[in-house]
């Protein structure tokens, strides 16, 4: 699969295979784009992490019972980083929530997981009468991390 900004740097990318994913590992130097981002900053393409729009009245208490962090806590427009935790409290993943609105959050979690947590989330969803929508918009939206010191 190729992330919408694949078009972008196509030409200029040496690539590898990340989860089903074409992904670019450098272009020109890795040496060089190390130390700039370690110095300065870099701009990565992270469009293959899987998005998940959480939808609905009860999008708060569905994620506060998904996650170990307390979503219902966020202000709109803060962030938290948290685990997906399974019936025991074992930890399936990590990932970060969102808040865009009241009633609505974006989850941001790992590409090698995308499959088991689409389950997980809609399995979560379904037995606990939550009555939530969970939006997939991976394929069509791009997504950029600048990370630097």
């Amino acid at each position: 699969m190729r992330t919408p900004l694949y078009p972008v740097y196509a030409d200029r990318a040496r690539f590898i295979d990340f989860y089903g994913w074409e992904m670019p590992v450098w272009f020109s130097s890795i040496e060089r784009e190390h130390l700039a981002v370690r110095r300065n900053a870099g701009v990565f393409d992270i469009s293959h992490m899987k998005r998940t729009y959480v939808h609905g009245k009860r999008a708060a208490d569905y994620l506060d019972y998904l996650c170990g962090a307390k979503p219902s806590a966020l202000k709109k427009g803060r962030l938290a980083y948290t685990h997906v935790l399974n019936e025991r409290g074992g930890i399936i993943d990590d990932g970060i929530v969102f808040r865009l609105a009241e009633d609505e959050f974006l989850f941001v979690t790992n590409a090698c997981t995308t499959q088991r947590m689409s389950s997980w989330m809609a399995e979560v969803a379904a037995r606990g009468g939550f009555e939530v929508e969970l939006e997939d918009r991976g394929s069509r939206e791009a997504m950029i991390a600048l990370q630097g010191p």
